[in-house]
């Protein structure tokens, strides 16, 4: 473990790609003036150096990590921090993410949840309990902004 942690520290960014349609739906939700922060288990200062690395840490107006608190997700004060930082209720979110860890730190929030089907998880999907399951970016965006009907 002590070797991984190392390796990964030393090169955080060098294997890690956002995964298609992140970067396109970011500045999408950008534009439309919709707030966007980053909870993760990974340590904060690591967090913050990936998304500096790819270009992607300006559309987050929150960041908080592994190590920001003393407790981890899936307790729920990592995200309702994130959710204060943003300046946002809980009724105002949604979390997304790709395991059984982010649905219970969800759940445990009180905060609806989209799922990533295609990332980190060990349950089937049916076992997971989302407001929304995606493969793709794109059919996070239609969930968040549906479109508009024509009048």
């Amino acid at each position: 473990l002590q070797t991984f942690r190392d390796d990964y520290q030393s090169a955080p960014a060098v294997l890690t790609r956002p995964y298609p349609g992140v970067e396109h739906l970011l500045q999408t939700l950008s534009l439309a003036g919709i707030r966007k922060g980053v909870c993760t288990n990974k340590p904060q200062a690591i967090s913050d150096f990936i998304l500096s690395e790819l270009q992607l840490r300006s559309p987050f107006g929150a960041l908080v990590g592994g190590d920001t608190l003393a407790v981890k997700k899936p307790d729920p004060a990592p995200l309702l921090l994130c959710a204060k930082l943003l300046g946002a209720r809980a009724d105002q979110l949604l979390y997304v993410g790709d395991s059984e860890t982010d649905a219970e730190t969800a759940a445990r929030a009180g905060i609806p949840f989209a799922l990533f089907t295609r990332g980190y998880r060990k349950s089937p999907l049916d076992e997971i309990k989302a407001a929304f399951t995606f493969e793709h970016f794109a059919e996070l965006e239609t969930f968040i902004r549906p479109p508009v009907s024509p009048r």
